[in-house]
């Protein structure tokens, strides 16, 4: 039986410009006869495509027919990735990703509150079970779920720094028995105690997945989960409550987007909220009162004090200085150039 792969010559009269038009077409979700890449990724602007899908459709745009699977083959030896990479495409190994588990009702919030220290003061040292899972390749991402307890979702957000290893069971009971459990060191870019990203959204969009493991360790195939969890900066929308370390609450530097955004310390964030709770100071009302459990734990942290009437850095005051609002009181606050206060806008709508 003669074979269907298509002669290398034809294959390389794809060029930068019919890629492009492929990625513009599987932005647009358009229908094609591959599957999803299990081994590598063509990264553009950000966003991860499976390569093979990618030259397959560029293909209809320089040879003029249908490309299915069979007519070429991928890799790092094949004439597709080396047509992408010549283009001036990067083609990279697939980014793995795995799902690990928090149950406050067997790690209890105190010893969180703990690691949430450590974190935020940079500690190098920090491991997280595995579940059954013994290999979790260096450079993974992983997922942090809060289960057990509501509000459920993903709360934190790592790399694994160093290969699987045995340490003591985090059960003492165990631990005396002198019984060891899976570990991955890991660091972590984000990670608070009330979930940025509720399980019901998820379960919604992905419902054939697994959020509720039994376990850490579960692997995350599917890139567009990935890329949601965890999108990158080209994806990711500017929003008025999210946090970067600084030192000592220092704050100073201002960008301007949709809503005045600030350098901010999510320890600042997180004592402002554990002092003054997760209502709004102007309406008096949660998200979850709202919408109900999905918007459970939503809440933005509004500066008192504008940071560009300032003009340096200074010491926030977490409890002094920030409060919890709701994200439509922070966008009404910040609607005018200059912001309104808490107080105005609480005279505004009629609530003493």
């Amino acid at each position: 039986m003669p074979s269907k792969r298509l002669p290398a010559e034809a294959l390389k009269a794809i060029r930068q410009e019919h890629i492009l038009l492929a990625i513009r077409d599987l932005d647009n979700q358009i229908q094609h006869a591959f599957a999803d890449s299990t081994g590598f990724d063509l990264v553009h602007r950000g966003r991860r495509y499976p390569p093979k899908a990618v030259f397959g459709v560029a293909g209809r745009y320089a040879l003029g027919r249908e490309l299915l699977p069979e007519h070429f083959s991928g890799g790092e030896d094949s004439v597709c990735f080396q047509v992408l990479r010549q283009a001036g495409f990067e083609v990279v190994p697939k980014e793995r990703a795995f799902l690990l588990t928090w149950n406050p009702e067997h790690f209890p919030l105190d010893p969180f509150r703990d690691l949430l220290i450590q974190h935020e003061e940079g500690d190098e040292g920090i491991t997280w079970s595995t579940g059954p899972r013994k290999e979790i390749p260096v450079g993974s991402k992983l997922f942090l779920m809060r289960l057990g307890m509501e509000p459920k979702g993903i709360v934190g957000i790592a790399i694994s720094t160093e290969r699987v290893r045995d340490l003591p069971h985090w059960d003492p009971e165990r631990q005396k028995r002198g019984i060891t459990a899976h570990y991955v060191p890991l660091r972590f870019s984000r990670i608070q105690e009330e979930p940025f990203l509720p399980l019901a959204v998820l379960e919604e969009r992905w419902p054939e997945m697994d959020w509720t493991p039994q376990s850490s360790g579960i692997e995350i195939h599917n890139p567009s989960v990935i890329s949601f969890i965890n999108p990158t900066e080209l994806e990711r929308p500017i929003l008025p409550e999210e946090v970067t370390p600084a030192e000592e609450h220092l704050e100073g530097a201002v960008t301007q987007v949709t809503v005045n955004a600030y350098e901010r310390d999510p320890s600042a964030r997180r004592k402002c909220l554990a002092h003054h709770g997760y209502k709004c100071a102007v309406c008096e009302k949660s998200m979850g009162d709202i919408y109900g459990p999905i918007a459970e734990g939503i809440i933005h942290v509004h500066h008192r004090r504008p940071l560009h009437t300032i003009g340096k850095k200074y010491k926030v005051d977490p409890i002094r200085d920030l409060v919890p609002v709701c994200p439509n009181c922070h966008a009404v606050l910040h609607r005018q150039q200059d912001a309104m206060t808490v107080e105005d806008l609480r005279s505004y709508m009629g609530i003493r």
